[in-house]
């Protein structure tokens, strides 16, 4: 509502109209605007809770938690698949971010007037190691993408030359210094067991 200037706003015109009137009538109707608030970014806060553990911490607990690469001891690892759907751009991650806080914390919005925190900071901890996944495994136009760089060690005494290649990206590596090559494996899922 405060945060979407195309709406009416009644707290907001509630603070203006406190303004208009006299003392002491005008600190109490200015304190019930600043506690109206309040308790509508608190209701708006415990709505996001339930949207959060519903569409968000649901998921990852399905298909991500526990599973390798975010348990490098797990038998089995997250399906790209899933790493995709929650991960990317507009996925299911950034879509609670974009739908529920990106108001609240690009508005520098996440206390509330008595300086308490209105998001967790464990949440926005998560949402911010999920910006890095992000950037990291996806590229401009959202798709996954992994960029990494690759460097032959040696080569058997034997062969005189090996070509590696990866999807039509070739390595050529012979009997010479050693140099470093530069990747980016775009289809990913043709690598998925």
């Amino acid at each position: 509502m405060r945060l979407n200037d195309n709406n009416r706003d009644a707290i907001f015109e509630l603070s203006q109209m406190a303004k208009t009137l006299p003392e002491p009538l005008n600190r109490w109707v200015d304190e019930l605007s600043v506690q109206a608030w309040n308790v509508v970014q608190k209701e708006a806060i415990r709505y996001m809770e339930v949207e959060w553990n519903e569409n968000v911490v649901k998921q990852y607990n399905t298909y991500i938690a526990g599973r390798y690469p975010f348990n490098p001891a797990a038998k089995q690892d997250v399906p790209l698949s899933e790493f995709e759907r929650f991960f990317k751009p507009n996925g299911t991650l950034d879509s609670f971010y974009q739908q529920n806080l990106r108001l609240f914390v690009e508005n520098n919005l996440v206390n509330d007037s008595d300086s308490q925190s209105l998001i967790r900071a464990d949440v926005l901890a998560q949402i911010e190691i999920a910006n890095r996944i992000r950037e990291t495994f996806f590229n401009a136009q959202g798709n996954l993408e992994a960029q990494y760089a690759i460097e032959p060690l040696s080569l058997s005494g034997n062969k005189r030359r090996s070509i590696l290649n990866l999807d039509g990206q070739l390595i050529d590596y012979a009997h010479s210094r050693s140099h470093v090559t530069h990747l980016v494996m775009a289809k990913l899922n043709a690598f998925q067991y």
